[in-house]
């Protein structure tokens, strides 16, 4: 099958390209910065250097193509809301419109459990748009969006990285506690379920939530991680008020919203629950190979 991949050199991408290969697919890689991929992918793929926001680029990357793998995208919840809509809906349709007209078979979304709270911020809004707008296309090619939730594994770069950082300095007088069901899974089971909504007609048409058959919370994130560590747990545990100000506080110092504290920070804490569901499993036939809880001191060592 000939696949167009976006997002190829993200933490997902890079896992799922040789996934793809190894399955003999005929792999077309769109990219700004070419000089990002592995090397070693090189004699196997196509690569296109350019912009999504180029209606050319776009109209080039699709050209030939059986189905589009749409993985990029601004990840970052506190970017301005003019880069959101950018590139996680504008430059999303700009390429669903190209894949349609190109006669593109099938169009997976990888959008993210964020988009079940729009109202939250802009990145969930516009991952929330662009499902919608894939999803009024679905008559004519097959559409798959996919939500998953927190993603672990080896590499990984992002917000539960830091979490699991922070949670194994030795002093830890403070910190905040939260009994909010969190959904997770690992990159290997997020590639699988991109790899399934490929060939698995009866996911078309719907937006699908990925996870790992567990539902976590902060709490019992901190009392794993410390006793894993040998490290005593937080003599005080700030109440949900105080941590409302003080991430409200730290969303106007410009150091720390660099690093992602704000008021978004607060609602994931306290005002998004996960709501784990199983359909995805039951419906492709992909069960979960893994558990964070069962990576958990794999991903330890890797902050050592």
């Amino acid at each position: 099958m000939k696949i167009l991949v976006t997002g190829a050199s993200g933490y997902v991408g890079s896992t799922l390209v040789p996934l793809l290969l190894q399955q003999q697919h005929q792999l077309t890689i769109v990219t700004r910065a070419a000089a990002r991929l592995p090397q070693a992918w090189a004699p196997s793929v196509e690569i296109i250097e350019g912009d999504l926001c180029k209606a050319a680029v776009c109209e080039q990357a699709v050209a030939g193509m059986d189905a589009v793998m749409h993985l990029a995208g601004l990840a970052h919840v506190s970017a301005s809301w003019q880069r959101h809509q950018q590139e996680n809906f504008l430059n999303t349709r700009q390429l669903a419109l190209a894949a349609l007209a190109a006669g593109v078979q099938v169009f997976v979304y990888v959008s993210s459990s964020k988009a079940n709270f729009p109202d939250h911020s802009s990145y969930g809004k516009y991952k929330r748009d662009s499902e919608a707008m894939l999803l009024s296309l679905a008559g004519a090619m097959a559409v798959v969006c996919l939500r998953p939730g927190i993603i672990y594994g080896a590499g990984m770069r992002n917000n539960l990285r830091s979490l699991l950082r922070l949670l194994s300095r030795p002093a830890l007088p403070i910190f905040v506690r939260s009994a909010n069901p969190i959904s997770m899974i690992s990159t290997q089971d997020c590639c699988r379920a991109i790899m399934a909504a490929l060939t698995n007609r009866a996911l078309a048409g719907k937006v699908w939530e990925l996870n790992d058959g567990e539902t976590y919370t902060l709490a019992e994130l901190v009392i794993l991680v410390r006793r894993h560590r040998q490290l005593p747990l937080p003599l005080f545990y700030a109440p949900r008020w105080l941590a409302g100000l003080a991430l409200a506080a730290a969303g106007v110092i410009p150091a720390l919203r660099k690093r992602g504290l704000g008021l978004h920070t607060y609602r994931a804490l306290y005002c998004e629950p996960a709501a784990l569901t199983t359909e995805f499993a039951v419906v492709s036939g992909i069960q979960p190979s893994s558990r964070f809880y069962e990576l958990l001191p794999e991903l330890l060592v890797q902050e050592q």
